[in-house]
């Protein structure tokens, strides 16, 4: 048997807050309701519903790590990004061309050292690499055909 709410009052259940149909009966139009819908956990409670402590205690998600952020690496990325977006608003080639090149050494000599420093940032390093590279290409090969 289904427990009646109360329409309004500052503990209501959580099915107070679903979706009702304009109501109909007497006893709806005098303030209290059948809800349609149930809490999960009242509807099937032989199911535990917590988390096992074992997953919650495996990864400490804000612990400080004590790896140190590598500066090429973090600069690696924003400067690939920018150096596509300026090129392509100016549509220069050499522009991509020289920031394209500074872009991938950047990313190259940071994952050489994220892995050799054991320093954060392998993410960022990778994508200015990749970003870089991408430039160079495209600006070797608008030079190429260009030529």
């Amino acid at each position: 048997m289904a427990r009646e709410v109360p329409l309004a009052g500052p503990q209501q259940d959580v099915t107070a807050a679903l979706p009702r149909e304009v109501p109909t009966t007497a006893s709806e139009r005098q303030g209290t309701f059948r809800p349609r819908f149930r809490p999960i956990s009242t509807q099937f409670p032989e199911i535990e519903w917590r988390v096992p402590r074992s997953a919650v205690d495996s990864v400490d998600y804000y612990a400080l790590e004590d790896r140190r952020w590598n500066v090429k690496a973090v600069a690696a990325a924003p400067v690939a990004i920018g150096v596509v977006v300026a090129a392509a608003l100016m549509r220069s080639t050499p522009l991509l061309l020289i920031g394209g090149a500074l872009a991938f050494a950047l990313g190259l000599i940071a994952s050489r050292q994220c892995r050799d420093r054991e320093e954060r940032g392998k993410g960022f390093a990778m994508a200015g690499m990749i970003l870089g590279g991408l430039a160079l290409f495209i600006s070797l090969m608008a030079l190429i055909l260009a030529g």
